[in-house]
């Protein structure tokens, strides 16, 4: 009896330390790119500290400039988004967010409540996914995105990356994050690059149109936890042009965006925690001018993204009455990362 008890403490120590040994492993592999660097930065910001979530996908970190809008009104705020981002991944990220912060506003980009349920790549899901710490929230991301791939390559990614074993070293155990992501910017990416291609007018219509059924699910389970957690709610359309081409339709939307958006605007005056900004309205009160203050058709530049945080910076601490923390203590590493960036402002 007593040989029996000793062969299954062994086995299951040698199992634990297999595990173990795989998910540190599959933990290197890996790649440890930009959305891998945001999240680790996000996670090591201290407790409650931030006062505006950011939150989407590219559009949001090409126009939210946090730390701008530190120097100017001393709020913080910090934007988690990912390339390609759809709303059911983002509601886990708000949920993993919350794990370590209560901010008093959400400001989500509505971009992504125009795109069809399968329009978004396995390669950008596990971008967003495998950078998350071990947990409900990670595998309630991996469950609704329903990419096609076992729920246990999220826990041991070891099996999802293995072809990367051969170029395995110490450096992966412990990467330098700063090659791919500047923390100074608080999950904001600068470009300085100005569009040169054909300039389009956003159509205008009166009709709505649904969105699709999951997108709406889980727009709905973020409208319902940011009541329950006494958060108010900004769905902003970010300037951009709707149309990259005059007359084409991207396959990938579930339906013209401006519908979507007026549905959007719809779904605002039922909720008094939910405010909508629409695209029109924030390029013409941050007086956005094209191309100029374009990356591309889609994303803003530095010079737009400087214009759009600036008003939007302002109207937020108006409208929610936010704290100016300048002279608090507990905040020096906003006021080094303001001064090292300080020669960014535009002429």
């Amino acid at each position: 009896m007593k040989k029996k008890v000793r062969w299954i403490i062994a086995v299951t120590v040698l199992v634990l330390l297999l595990a173990t040994a795989v998910t540190v492993l599959g933990q290197a592999l890996v790649p440890k790119a930009g959305a891998w660097a945001l999240m680790q930065d996000f996670y090591a910001l201290p407790k409650n500290t931030l006062d505006v979530l950011f939150l989407g996908a590219s559009h949001t970190y090409y126009a939210y400039n946090p730390i701008q809008m530190w120097r100017d009104f001393g709020f913080t705020g910090y934007v988690l988004a990912q390339p390609s981002q759809p709303l059911w991944i983002t509601y886990y990220y708000l949920l993993e967010a919350l794990q370590t912060q209560r901010p008093k506003a959400v400001v989500l980009d509505a971009f992504f409540a125009c795109y069809l349920d399968d329009s978004v790549t396995p390669t950008y899901t596990r971008m967003s996914i495998d950078c998350m710490k071990l947990s409900p929230r990670k595998l309630g991301a991996a469950r609704a995105s329903d990419i096609g791939e076992p729920l246990l390559s999220y826990v041991f990614p070891f099996f999802r990356y293995l072809d990367r074993l051969g170029s395995l070293s110490l450096q992966n155990l412990n990467p330098d994050l700063s090659a791919h992501f500047d923390p100074t910017r608080r999950g904001y990416y600068l470009t300085q690059q100005v569009y040169d291609g054909p300039l389009y007018e956003n159509p205008v219509s009166q009709e709505r149109a649904p969105l699709t059924a999951k997108n709406q699910t889980y727009l709905d389970k973020i409208v319902s936890l940011c009541q329950e957690e006494g958060m108010e709610l900004v769905l902003v359309c970010t300037p951009y042009m709707y149309r990259y081409r005059a007359g084409v339709e991207f396959r990938q939307w579930s339906a013209v965006p401006e519908q979507i958006y007026n549905t959007l605007s719809d779904l605002a005056q039922k909720h008094s925690h939910v405010t909508f900004l629409s695209c029109d309205l924030l390029k013409q009160e941050a007086g956005l001018v094209w191309p100029g203050d374009l990356m591309d058709e889609g994303h803003l530049n530095f010079y737009g993204a400087s214009k759009l945080s600036q008003w939007l910076g302002q109207w937020l601490r108006q409208t929610f009455s936010l704290p100016d923390r300048r002279k608090e203590a507990g905040f020096e590493q906003w006021h080094e990362y303001a001064e090292l960036t300080e020669a960014e402002k535009p002429s």
